[in-house]
């Protein structure tokens, strides 16, 4: 430790810091809740992020196809990443939650195919928001006609809405809370494998989705709100967070759900 006259003496100009205090950021404001399940309206950012994704090729019926040397096809397909300063921003939301308006929101969607609906037809949530952009690609397009096609909507605006779901994930090691409930520590053991969802439901491969639970949250006017916990305690006694997933995609112009 020193003092000013004495710290003076241990540096010199060389030692200057590249810091522009004129153009450095505002500090993050810390933790900020999770987009509340609802109808937003979404900006694009001005540049987007992009990576690859190895996916193992199916068949109609969603069986493996097996190269010649007995090995599993691998496709690669397009991710966008909404991140790192390129995130979706909030514009518009419905009266309960104004609050979220303006803030951003970390996200990645992909042209990775799966079956939907009643005749099963391959879509992608890329492809969902791109229609909702006004943007339709023939069949067959390249991944880097999609990248350039989504680009092209940069500062672009659509709706969708925000639903949340939570995976206790058997392949990581759990969080718990401490004996005073006040923070996640890290746990020995791994995930239960419990999925979450805004209701509970089976998927067609018999994988149970269990409830999120409730609580009561006060409302300025003192009454009280039921909404949906963004943490949950787990069956497992895991500590598990909602993420949002973006649904019904549709454009702009569209008020409120299809």
């Amino acid at each position: 430790m020193a003092r000013l006259d004495e710290i003076s003496q241990k540096f010199t100009a060389e030692d200057a810091p590249e810091v522009d205090m004129e153009h450095m950021p505002e500090e993050s404001a810390g933790f900020r809740p999770t987009p509340y399940p609802g109808d937003y309206a979404f900006q694009l950012p001005a540049e987007m992020d992009y990576d690859e994704r190895i996916i193992d090729a199916k068949d109609a019926e969603g069986n493996k196809i097996m190269n010649s040397d007995n090995t599993v096809k691998k496709l690669k397909r397009l991710v966008t990443l909404f991140g790192d300063g390129h995130e979706l921003k909030i514009i518009e939301a419905t009266p309960e939650n104004q609050d979220f308006v303006g803030e951003s929101v970390r996200y990645r969607v992909s042209n990775s195919e799966y079956r939907y609906g009643k005749d099963r037809e391959l879509v992608s949530e890329m492809g969902f928001l791109m229609r909702a952009l006004g943007e339709l690609l023939p069949k067959g397009a390249s991944n880097i006609e999609w990248a350039k096609a989504i680009a092209k909507h940069a500062l672009g605006r659509f709706r969708a809405s925000i639903e949340w779901d939570a995976f206790c994930d058997p392949e990581r090691k759990r969080y718990v809370y401490d004996e005073q409930q006040a923070k996640n520590i890290e746990d020995s053991m791994a995930g239960c494998g419990t999925r979450y969802g805004q209701r509970s439901y089976t998927k067609g491969d018999g994988t149970k989705v269990l409830q999120i639970p409730k609580i009561q949250e006060a409302q300025p006017d003192g009454s009280f709100l039921e909404r949906f916990s963004e943490s949950i305690t787990c069956g497992c006694g895991a500590a598990v967070r909602c993420f949002p997933r973006l649904r019904k995609y549709r454009s702009f112009d569209v008020v409120g759900t299809e």
